[in-house]
């Protein structure tokens, strides 16, 4: 999985989910039988949000 962490920063995620299982759903990885991890909906966010950032990066250099 991609690193995001920085020493001294925080990151502030707003939302507005109706109950806490709709929270645990968007936030807990999933699993098949076989036990393999799928990543949540909020990882896939977080890794699209990633790649537009290195892409952006990227075109500076």
């Amino acid at each position: 999985m991609l690193s995001i962490e920085k020493q001294g920063i925080v990151s502030i995620w707003l939302g507005n989910i109706n109950t806490q299982s709709h929270l645990e759903e968007y936030v807990n990885l999933t699993y098949d039988e076989d036990g393999e991890s799928f990543p949540s909906n909020f990882s896939w966010i977080l890794i699209l949000i990633w790649m537009i950032q290195m892409r952006i990066l990227l075109k500076k250099k």
